[in-house]
């Protein structure tokens, strides 16, 4: 009878197809006959961080080149696994190591390109970018990791060339670029979810097994994030979850972000939910299999297609219903999400087949605020705050990603038109700012009308809002988290409007705060309407009075409101699936009623 193959070729394709007990078994077979085997060690380590199990899966690595002290694949893997473990510092020397076996490593400049990405090191990871599409001009999601660095830095040239690389590469069905990176780059429903689904196919096959029948007194929901902390997503849904109904739900929190002693809101949140689960430590097969054994009637994804999303486990399919909301703004693209939370604003009738969800459509405002947010501390001096002491001041406090040559343009006009202003902006990197400065005195505005403020506490930044007098939105993605406090600071903004979710998010809260007057739907309009209101102090004050009011009065702060609202879309979901219908677009009534669309 003859020997039995050595295993390795099928753990490589359980590892694969992300079945990683089945592959660490037949690793440990193979390597019980044959222990000196470097790629088998260097498997074994990739298996074992799949399983989060990373001080093993080190030790693997460091075997594999304790045999092989040149072995790229495992030098490659330490450098991740250390990243991963927050060792940034030696994960770049191993990259080093890397390039300086093989210098033509296009793994190793990638993932070096991320570290500094990560680190916010922008002109290193750009840099690194360019050597991988130097290599490879179709490798992996470089080019919109490019693309992202270059907007973090406000390197504007040749951005309309990338946008179209973009286009054209999400056209032609390959992967170049996460999700997340087409939202600030092209305002286009159908291109976000080509891309969307091009990204979630990577996950389709690790689905597991049908989902059996259970029945609950109350329906269980979960919330799944990383950010269950002071964090926007965090700061925006603690007091919906305090509010939720007990009597027909139970609530339960699924956590798997960094552990945050001293956190304020994290505590908050602990105590709202029901049930709190910290699954940063599980694997995604293990993490969806305690959801299942928890018999977890609808999952919420709050995090989708963002940094710290968990698209491995939702594709796992853990909970017979999985929703994505607020989080990450935009349609997942996926065959395992069967809702997005939206409104009727977010997604109008023409913008509808760029989603690959059920649209639930609450009657006021897919975005939920926390009432409870920290009172504005002391309104600080315009001197101490580097602004002028007159002059009218334009500001907008998004991240530097969302600015962009259109936008910035318009500004400068603006600028140019009206004596004596200045546009506040959120700090960056110094070099980012020298370069702005630079772009501001090309457009003939003086680059001191540039004013860059730090980053500081909530309450403090709040406060500071009263020195600003009108908010500038961007496009194509939108100030949404960044509109919501500007607004509760009572602060206008003026927002246009485009086509996708990201481009309209801003849109949709101020049409539920009453102040639809400041949504325009071009940047023309956009252009004209902020000269006017920087020109007619009057008719600024007279918005300024109507959002103090209205934020009284209105339903976009009003989280009661809110919570009925998602709840009896939550009830209409249920009922949906109890009785053997497939998902469907759902309207919800102001009256907390919903009924299929």
């Amino acid at each position: 009878m003859s020997e039995r193959p050595d295993p390795f070729s099928d753990a490589l394709a359980c590892h694969r197809a992300g079945r990683y007990r089945e592959a660490e078994a037949l690793l440990l077979e193979s390597l019980a006959r044959q222990p000196r085997q470097p790629d088998t060690w260097n498997l074994m380590g990739a298996t074992l961080a799949g399983l989060r199990r990373y001080p093993d899966a080190e030790n693997a690595y460091r075997r594999a080149l304790a045999l092989q002290p040149d072995h790229l694949g495992a030098l490659n893997n330490l450098a991740v696994l250390l990243r991963q473990t927050g060792r940034a510092e030696e994960a770049r020397r191993t990259y080093l190591e890397t390039l300086r076996h093989e210098p033509r490593h296009v793994d190793a400049w990638n993932n070096l390109a991320a570290l500094h990405a990560a680190r916010q090191e922008y002109d290193q990871a750009l840099t690194c970018y360019r050597k991988v599409l130097e290599l490879q001009p179709d490798y992996g999601h470089a080019l919109g990791a490019a693309a992202n660095a270059m907007a973090m830095l406000w390197e504007w040239s040749g951005r309309a060339s990338i946008c179209q690389r973009l286009a054209d590469g999400i056209r032609a069905g390959a992967s170049v670029t996460v999700p997340f990176v087409v939202l600030s780059h092209l305002d286009e429903p159908e291109l976000q979810l080509a891309g969307a689904r091009a990204w979630a196919r990577r996950f389709d096959a690790v689905a597991m097994g049908p989902l059996p029948v259970w029945q609950h007194d109350r329906l269980r929901v979960a919330y799944l994030s990383a950010d269950l902390r002071e964090h926007p997503v965090g700061l925006q849904i603690a007091e919906l979850i305090e509010r939720h109904d007990r009597r027909q739900f139970e609530w339960f929190g699924v956590y798997f972000g960094p552990r945050v002693p001293g956190d304020a809101t994290h505590r908050r949140l602990r105590l709202a939910f029901d049930s709190f689960l910290d699954i940063a430590r599980l694997s995604d097969d293990e993490a969806a299999r305690r959801l299942r054994a928890l018999e977890i009637d609808i999952l919420v994804d709050l995090g989708g297609h963002t940094l710290d999303g968990r698209p491995g486990l939702v594709a796992r399919r853990p909970a017979p219903i999985q929703v994505n909301w607020l989080g990450y703004p935009g349609t997942s693209g996926a065959s395992w999400i069967d809702y997005i939370v939206a409104d009727r604003f977010l997604v109008p009738p023409e913008s509808r087949s760029g989603y690959s969800e059920r649209i639930v459509y609450l009657p006021d405002c897919f975005w939920v605020s926390d009432s409870q947010r920290p009172a504005a501390g002391r309104v600080p001096e315009r001197v101490e705050l580097g602004l002028p002491a007159e002059g009218f001041v334009f500001c907008c406090f998004s991240h530097s990603y969302k600015l962009n040559p259109a936008m910035f343009a318009v500004w400068m006009r603006l600028l140019r038109q009206v004596a004596g202003s200045v546009l506040w902006l959120l700090a960056a990197k110094p070099d980012a700012e020298e370069r702005l400065r630079r772009e501001a005195d090309r457009c003939g505005v003086d680059p001191t009308r540039l004013v860059f403020a730090p980053r500081i506490d909530l309450a403090a930044h709040l406060a500071r809002h009263a020195q600003a007098d009108l908010f500038l939105d961007t496009l194509p993605f939108n100030a949404i988290t960044t509109t919501s406090v500007a607004l509760h600071a009572g602060l206008p903004v003026l927002s246009c409007s485009g086509r996708s979710f990201a481009a309209r998010g801003a849109g949709s809260l101020l049409q539920a705060v009453g102040m639809s007057a400041l949504v325009t739907g071009n940047l023309s309009d956009y252009e004209a309407r902020a000269l006017e209101l920087a020109t007619h102090p009057e008719r600024l004050a007279s918005l300024r009075r109507a959002l103090a009011e209205r934020l009284q009065t209105g339903p976009l702060f009003d989280a009661e409101r809110f919570r009925r609202h998602l709840e009896a879309a939550y009830r209409a979901m249920w009922t949906r699936w109890q009785g053997g219908e497939a998902p469907a677009d759902i309207v919800v009534r102001a009256a907390g009623t919903a009924t299929a669309a």
